[in-house]
């Protein structure tokens, strides 16, 4: 199923607003004016078609949709995560 995507307020988040995803029959992604490019809407994506949460899982699939739509080498990115230590890679 298609989320949704929406330009939005965001979420409050530290000092700032931030992009999310929530939903799991209807995916709603909203993006915070500052967070409006590819990378972002990606990392949106990614917790769509897989977990909500960060982790290996998440960090697989977002590997995967910045080598696929991005100028982005998934080894390349594998080698990143280990080294800051995402488990699972």
């Amino acid at each position: 199923r298609m989320p949704t995507i929406t330009a939005g307020r965001g979420t409050p988040h530290g000092d700032g607003l931030a992009s999310y995803c929530q939903g799991v029959r209807r995916i709603l992604i909203v993006l915070a004016r500052q967070h409006r490019h590819k990378d972002v809407i990606l990392h949106e994506l990614a917790h769509a078609l897989g977990p909500l949460t960060h982790g290996a899982r998440f960090a697989k699939v977002y590997m995967r949709l910045l080598e696929r739509y991005l100028p982005k080498d998934f080894p390349v990115l594998a080698l990143t995560a280990q080294a800051m230590k995402v488990r699972g890679i």
